[in-house]
């Protein structure tokens, strides 16, 4: 048999944005709590690392001071002064032929009532600059009903359909859709109305933590009981009302963890792995989770490559709608030593039919004709495929996301990641304070429980159940 570890009241599972709120939020409430984590540091899809004396983002890149959960947490630890603005972000070219365009996405926070941008946007005739007048009604009710950023589920009002199902296909496709494509990694047909609303509504100035989005984890898991290096195999409850038990492996073997409850806070899929007795609609919303993916290139350059837009203003990315496998090309020299750092990523057909090698080539050689200047320039250059970048939430999503997370309730198990919320950290964030709240209602820090309420949801009738052994 395994050896038991020391039992605690809640167990978190995955030490990334989700798993690390969820776990200061029970931690807060008395609760005595572990977090068990695979890898060997925290933060899950948020990773900073230095490579060829570049701080470089493989994750997340930006938070703002919208991020509610997230500065607060920062404001408690008394780090907030580490957010440093992003530059020009969020500052974009776009080129249709040979004519290049542009358009400031950090200004546009209600993409109908600014008028300046799209009417100096000389890549689209009036005829598809007009069709961006079908946003309005939309944007209007959500903005009526007070959608929260961060909160596909509450732009569900809107969830008819899909962007290219409202506009004309090229006012999405070079006005619209660019910085959702790039940042989320979404194809143009994947864009439905609550995810246009949830880009729309521009949550603020970008930020950055001076060391690098990586240290935000670092920082949010100081004071965490984390173990790490311990993947988790197996989850088991032992009555309807818990405990839990959970079987992890490391390098020292095999260990069982017991506690009154536990949260899930992995990927949709990792999660329906570890938990094969979820309740059916559970594990069938588990199941229709799907994630986008992304494919990027870091060029390493000898001198500081950089473009700006007509009035002298750097650009922060020019992206290449329909683009044979260049995407996007980034300029990320501020966070070169010396030199210049670029970032080329790819297009969605680029990233399915090349391999790594092959696509990090035809994506050098594309930015060089694009850019001529960077042609003997590069000195380094490193490839990133991100299988897992944000969830997907096409049409349809947002109301069944409403849909599920009204049936959540307490219960010894209890799921938490973005996809329950949205394609951005404080997405995560929320998600894991929603789920220590309910897992908080279930156990009781002196080692009782209430009457069982189902495992994820649905009170039912039942006998009251013992008082779980400490």
């Amino acid at each position: 048999m395994p050896p038991e570890a020391s039992k605690v009241d809640a167990l978190v599972v995955g030490a990334g944005i989700a798993g690390i709120t969820a776990a200061r939020c029970l931690q807060e409430r008395g609760c005595r709590t572990a977090v068990v984590e695979a890898e060997a540091i925290p933060g899950g899809r948020v990773r900073t690392e230095t490579w060829e004396g570049c701080r470089v983002e493989l994750g997340a890149v930006y938070m703002t001071r919208r991020y509610e959960e997230l500065v607060r947490t920062l404001d408690a630890l008394e780090v907030r002064g580490e957010l440093v603005p992003l530059r020009n972000a969020f500052r974009t070219g776009v080129r249709r032929g040979e004519r290049w365009s542009y358009v400031d996405y950090s200004q546009t926070a209600n993409l109908v009532a600014r008028t300046r941008d799209f009417a100096r946007f000389s890549l689209l005739p009036w005829r598809d600059r007009a069709s961006l007048a079908k946003l309005m009604p939309p944007m209007a009710r959500v903005v009526a009903r007070r959608m929260r950023f961060f909160d596909v589920a509450s732009a569900a009002s809107i969830d008819a359909g899909r962007l290219v199902d409202v506009v004309s296909p090229d006012a999405a496709r070079y006005f619209v859709s660019p910085l959702i494509e790039v940042f989320f990694g979404y194809e143009l047909e994947q864009i439905a109305m609550p995810v246009v609303a949830l880009a729309a509504d521009a949550p603020g100035r970008a930020l950055t933590l001076r060391a690098g989005m990586g240290t935000l984890a670092r920082t949010l898991a100081g004071g965490l009981d984390v173990r790490y290096a311990q993947r988790v195999t197996r989850l088991e409850i032992e009555g309807p009302a818990g405990p839990v038990s959970i079987t992890a492996s490391g390098g020292s073997g095999e260990v069982v963890y017991r506690a009154q409850g536990a949260v899930i806070a992995t990927a949709s899929d990792a999660a329906r792995e570890l938990w094969p007795g979820a309740p059916d609609g559970t594990r069938r919303f588990l199941e229709s989770t799907a994630y986008s993916d992304s494919y990027l290139v870091f060029l390493r350059t000898k001198e500081r490559f950089q473009k700006v837009d007509r009035s002298g203003k750097e650009l922060y990315m020019e992206v290449v709608p329909g683009g044979a496998a260049l995407q996007a090309i980034l300029f990320l020299n501020s966070v070169a030593p010396d030199g210049g750092l670029v970032a080329a990523t790819a297009t969605p057909a680029a990233r399915r039919s090349l391999d790594d090698e092959a696509l990090a080539a035809r994506l050098e050689s594309e930015a060089v004709e694009l850019h001529p200047q960077l042609r003997d320039q590069v000195v380094a250059r490193r490839a990133v495929r991100t299988p897992r970048v944000v969830p997907l939430f096409p049409a349809g999503r947002a109301r069944e996301l409403q849909a599920f997370r009204s049936r959540l309730a307490a219960g010894p198990v209890q799921l938490a990641g973005d996809y329950l919320y949205g394609p951005c950290m404080e997405s995560a964030a929320q998600a894991g304070r929603a789920a220590a709240e309910r897992l908080h209602a279930h156990i009781r820090p002196n080692g009782t429980a209430p009457a069982p309420r189902g495992l994820l949801g649905g009170r039912r009738r039942a006998r009251q159940a013992p008082p779980s052994r400490p």
